[in-house]
């Protein structure tokens, strides 16, 4: 719930074979009335895992899935404002399958995330720490 007491929505579309990160910002009493719908340009299979609302930005967190083996942890901040204009955009990867199962900002306003890294069938928890403009 934002702080207009609107309700965003995040989730995954699929068109023309491409995944996308989708957000949707809805109005909390009557339930069907959008006030708008973006599909956001990240990289082609994009599917999102998590949201934060921070003040007038959304973080999105999700994994990117480059090829049937390969895939990569996505961060993507941007505002809520029904252009989603994109403020930054990260993509971590251990040449592996890596996706992310979870996101939280941290006290100095950078990121931690935990995900699952499966290579060469083995299975590890992997945990990423970052600054607040999403680098190490």
């Amino acid at each position: 719930i934002m702080s207009d007491g609107n309700i965003l929505v995040a989730g995954t579309i699929t068109t023309n074979n491409s995944t996308n990160i989708c957000m949707t910002k809805v109005n909390s009493e009557k339930l069907k009335q959008k006030f708008w719908k973006n599909v956001i340009s990240t990289p082609s299979n994009t599917f999102n895992t998590a949201l934060i609302l921070d003040g007038n930005e959304i973080i999105v967190t999700g994994t990117h899935i480059i090829s049937g083996n390969t895939s990569n942890i996505v961060l993507l901040k941007t505002m809520t404002d029904s252009l989603s204009t994109i403020i930054n955009l990260n993509e971590y990867g251990l040449n592996g399958q890596l996706e992310s199962t979870g996101f939280d900002i941290t006290n100095d306003n950078g990121y931690v995330f935990t995900g699952s890294n499966i290579n060469n069938d083995n299975s590890a928890v992997t945990l990423i720490k970052t600054r607040s403009d999403g680098n190490f």
